[in-house]
């Protein structure tokens, strides 16, 4: 089971999962599996969604995580307000969450 925390973490992850996929080891090769597979059966939209915030940041945190894209300018990009960028986010995050336990569930 993934807790939301941890499908964050997938999520600040994601670029750089496929930047070294030739040197992801057992559990990120999994995890990675999971992530994707669960990012297929979501909206073209959603996944835009959630590429702006945690993709397209050329800023990196620490090593290989890039820092996501902060709300207020999430908002400000897609004109709306910083409230419902974050409930859609969310929901979209929350959505993402209940697929990749189900495929967790389902690959045992």
């Amino acid at each position: 089971m993934y807790t939301m925390q941890q499908t964050r973490y997938l999520l600040r992850n994601w670029r750089s999962m496929i930047e070294n996929r030739d040197n992801l080891g057992f559990s990120g090769k999994k995890n990675a599996g999971v992530l994707f597979g669960a990012m297929k059966q979501l909206t073209r939209d959603e996944v835009q969604t959630l590429a702006t915030k945690y993709y397209t940041s050329d800023k990196a945190l620490y090593g290989e995580t890039y820092k996501p894209m902060r709300d207020e300018d999430m908002a400000e990009k897609s004109s709306v307000t910083k409230k419902d960028c974050v409930k859609s986010r969310r929901l979209i995050e929350v959505k993402l969450n209940r697929i990749m336990n189900e495929r967790s569930e389902e690959n045992g």
